[in-house]
């Protein structure tokens, strides 16, 4: 006997086709054409095929959240953020965050506990974000926000 709940679960689309559209330095823009799997129907998705990201959530010993602020064009505007980026391909994500929270901050974490990983964007992109709180000891500054052009 079925549960209620497996009965209404979704069942998966048929992937009939995926085309890549425009190749950039971080993501690909690509468009999938599926069947739905009881109309029979196929219609188009556009996505971002993106590389991996990690994002630190990092505070200081005075237990100051570390932001960094920085223009974003999609939102055409300054943006306070926690510290990120990119996971190069190869590279562990561990590895990445404490990279980027060095390259975006100046700080170096005296150590790391992983938290997880998420979809940000599930509907518009294929990129995976690891979250990475760390602790961070003293180097020289303890402000709690800081420019990412300003190096310490």
């Amino acid at each position: 006997m079925m549960s209620a709940q497996s009965e209404s679960a979704p069942a998966d689309w048929e992937l009939l086709d995926d085309q890549l559209l425009n190749q950039c330095r971080v993501w690909d823009l690509r468009v999938r054409r599926y069947r739905h799997p009881r109309q029979g129907d196929n219609s188009k998705f556009y996505y971002l095929d993106s590389l991996d990201w990690v994002i630190i959530i990092a505070r200081t010993l005075a237990g100051e959240l570390i932001l960094i602020r920085q223009f974003r064009c999609g939102s055409n505007a300054l943006s306070w953020e926690l510290p990120g980026g990119i996971v190069d391909k190869g590279e562990d994500p561990v590895a990445a965050g404490l990279r980027e929270l060095r390259e975006e901050t100046g700080y170096r974490a005296g150590h790391f506990q992983t938290l997880g990983h998420c979809w940000p964007a599930p509907g518009l992109s294929n990129e995976i974000m690891a979250k990475k709180p760390v602790m961070l000891r003293r180097m020289g500054n303890t402000l709690a926000v800081v420019d990412p052009i300003r190096r310490f």
